[in-house]
């Protein structure tokens, strides 16, 4: 079983290499098997996991809600 998703994984990333143009230099591919074993594709990611921006936008947050919480006390004093 290792070796037959090694085998599909690879040769979909030839496959989109020759469909784009050019070559990706990581995939995501999220896959499943059926009850005969066959693999069922959900779903094809370039540079998977969560996007650098992601972790941005929490430090983004973190600081609006501490400002927030320094407004609120300065508000009752």
């Amino acid at each position: 079983m290792k070796r037959y998703l090694e085998q599909f994984a690879l040769s979909l990333a030839q496959h989109l290499d020759k469909i784009y143009g050019k070559s990706f230099d990581e995939l995501g591919i999220d896959v499943g098997l059926d009850s005969n074993r066959q693999i069922q594709l959900y779903e094809v990611n370039w540079r998977p996991g969560v996007p650098p921006s992601f972790y941005y936008e929490i430090d983004v947050a973190r600081n609006l809600i501490r400002y927030a919480i320094y407004l609120a006390a300065q508000k009752r004093r």
